[in-house]
């Protein structure tokens, strides 16, 4: 019943308001009376949810394989932790262009 007057609410609004645990009940329901507009919608939105499901599946892996990393190399230091300027290969002298000038002179 909740499923079809959502339908009616989109059909006259073309505004639907749905949870995602109905999403599919939806979709069925929009292509079985060819409601293609409703149809587009919810495939959009399974669409969207699953990408999120994936991006937090996605995430959590890469959690694993960084504390897993961690454990198999006790003394390591974390990447973010190790992370210093970079040396600077120019020939620069340490104090920067302004000793250069002043051994110039």
């Amino acid at each position: 019943v909740a499923d079809f007057a959502s339908f009616l609410e989109f059909v006259y609004t073309a505004r639907v308001e749905v949870e995602e645990d109905r999403v599919q009940r939806m979709l069925e329901i929009a292509e079985k009376l060819k409601c293609l507009d409703l149809s587009e919608t919810c495939f959009q939105l399974k669409r969207q949810m699953l990408e999120s499901v994936l991006l937090e599946l996605q995430n959590f892996s890469e959690s694993q394989n960084s504390e897993e990393e961690s454990a198999a190399r006790p003394g390591a230091v974390p990447a973010a932790k190790a992370e210093r300027d970079p040396p600077d290969c120019s020939g620069a002298s340490p104090e920067g262009p302004a000793a250069k000038a002043k051994e110039k002179a």
